[in-house]
């Protein structure tokens, strides 16, 4: 199937997501592909020139599929979806923005980086 669907795509040195993203793309129909190319076109690329594991990253935290405990207790790989810092319950966001560990961590990006306060949950932003 690679061979066909992801021929531009190597196994061993392409991310998943890329893949995945790559023959999603090829079984769209040119109606479909053409609204893609529009809205790729408007959006600016974040992960332009970083490193393909970020690209990776940003594309699971866009698409929702990163393995927070909670996910993966859905599935019945972990027994406990608990955070191992603060016995919260661990879902994506509280793994980036509310667990008492991710917070210095998004201080310290924030001050060597020279941005503004550390993010906040996308839910909080709309408010």
């Amino acid at each position: 199937m690679l061979d066909n669907e992801a021929a531009c795509c190597g196994i061993d040195k392409d991310p998943p997501a890329c893949i995945a993203e790559t023959i999603t793309r090829k079984q769209l129909s040119a109606d479909e592909l053409g609204k893609t190319e529009i809205w790729r076109r408007k959006k600016e690329n974040p992960s332009h020139g970083l490193p393909w594991d970020v690209h990776d990253f940003i594309w699971r935290k866009s698409w929702k599929v990163l393995p927070s405990k909670q996910k993966l207790r859905k599935f019945g790989i972990v027994p406990f979806a608990r955070c191992p810092n603060c016995r919260a319950e661990e879902s994506a966001e509280h793994a980036l923005y509310e667990c008492t560990a991710a917070k210095p961590v998004w201080r310290l990006v924030a001050k060597d980086f020279g941005y503004g306060p550390p993010p906040s949950p996308p839910d909080s932003r709309a408010k």
